[in-house]
């Protein structure tokens, strides 16, 4: 098991309560793990991050280290906002959460390569910000690798 996250303080506080498991500073457009290495990946709440224009780079990304079959798991806030907060818990900050609607992220996923896509929706509860809870499970299509050796070209 190993965990990837953007921030290297989100990496030492997980090395710190998860001793057990390997965590490294990565870009989730930019692994750091070979092509076909990884069987499962899980974004809870990450792809909110991205624009959307890079959705699609940054989920072909992740088919190429997924093994051929292998899984994905994602859950983001479902709709079409963008929100931006300069502060939060007290906190300055700048940061962007962007929502998707459900059919809009099965597009990027087919145009990453991924089939078997199943989208899950459910209301937000109430102590939760006001917006639709999507769960997207994907599998990795064969990789172009193997559709290469395959084929002999």
């Amino acid at each position: 098991m190993r965990g990837v996250d953007l921030s290297a303080e989100m990496v030492k506080v997980a090395r710190r309560l998860n001793p057990d498991i390997t965590f490294e500073q990565a870009d989730m457009s930019a692994l750091h793990q070979p092509d076909d290495s990884v069987a499962g990946i899980v974004l809870f709440y990450s792809i909110i991050h991205i624009e959307r224009e890079d959705v699609t780079s940054a989920l072909k990304e992740m088919n190429r280290v997924l093994y051929p079959g292998g899984r994905l798991l994602m859950a983001f806030h479902g709709g079409e906002d963008t929100v931006h907060r300069d502060e939060w818990y007290g906190q300055a900050v700048s940061i962007d959460f962007r929502f998707f609607r459900g059919d809009e992220m099965v597009d990027y996923l087919v145009a990453a390569g991924f089939d078997d896509i199943k989208v899950v929706q459910r209301e937000p509860y109430e102590f939760e910000y006001p917006t639709h809870r999507c769960y997207v499970t994907a599998k990795e299509t064969e990789s172009v690798a193997q559709t290469v050796g395959a084929t002999g070209v």
